[in-house]
């Protein structure tokens, strides 16, 4: 028994699509054994590193985000067998704590100078907020 197969289009090299580079004929192709031209195409910009503040308030996000899952979970098992869960008010406040926290670490990531450390500064404050009022107090 033998399966229906497609044949799959072939894409010229002429087609911008198919090649982006600077084009050449099969007879003044460079051989495996020549060196490779200067023109590469271009360069990426280069990207300043975040740091480590932004590094420790990424972590501290990526934390935000899994106690939320954790607290979501919590709420379902409970509620489906019969227990008393975490509750509507831990669970909006660490949802929306993860909400929060995840587009200021992108913008954290994305942006230098004092927007970063803004940034930083409230993730910082959000997660200490969520871990004062439903861990530790």
């Amino acid at each position: 028994m033998s399966l229906p197969t497609a044949e799959i289009p072939r894409v010229e090299a002429t087609s911008p699509i198919a090649h982006s580079g600077p084009t050449t004929s099969p007879a003044t192709a460079p051989g495996p054994d020549s060196t490779p031209s200067a023109d590469i195409g271009p360069v990426a910009p280069h990207r300043a590193r975040p740091g480590l503040l932004a590094g420790l308030t990424g972590l501290l996000t990526a934390g935000l985000v899994v106690l939320a899952v954790v607290v979501i979970c919590a709420q379902v098992y409970s509620g489906t067998h019969g227990m008393p869960g975490p509750g509507a008010v831990t669970l909006c406040a660490h949802a929306g704590a993860a909400l929060l926290a995840v587009p200021l670490q992108l913008s954290a990531d994305r942006r230098p100078g004092a927007r970063r450390w803004l940034c930083c500064t409230a993730i910082l404050l959000i997660t200490a907020a969520v871990l004062w009022f439903f861990w530790y107090a």
